[in-house]
């Protein structure tokens, strides 16, 4: 539902880059450290320091990050603790 609040008209997202990036998140637990790396219009995905996925493609990059500090994020609370704005 996010990436399609977020990608507006015109916007087409690949669907191995879809594939490649569900893939690079695994179930997390408890002392898991989950990150996300957009720079140089790519997408790193690691895990417990792990480089898990690397998606070079800059429209998808951005997708991505909108759906967690864009118009519509997945999360309102998390979006802010991401931009550090204080409740």
């Amino acid at each position: 539902e996010s990436f399609d609040r977020n990608c507006r008209s015109g916007c087409a997202v690949p669907e191995a880059d879809i594939d490649r990036f569900v893939a690079g998140v695994p179930g997390v637990h408890e002392g898991d450290v989950s990150r996300m790396v957009f720079a140089g219009g790519a997408l790193d995905i690691f895990f417990n320091n792990r480089l898990l996925a690397r998606i070079a493609d800059e429209k998808f990059a951005r997708l991505i990050l909108t759906l967690f500090v864009g118009p519509h994020p997945v999360s309102q609370r998390l979006k802010q603790q991401l931009l550090g704005v204080r409740d």
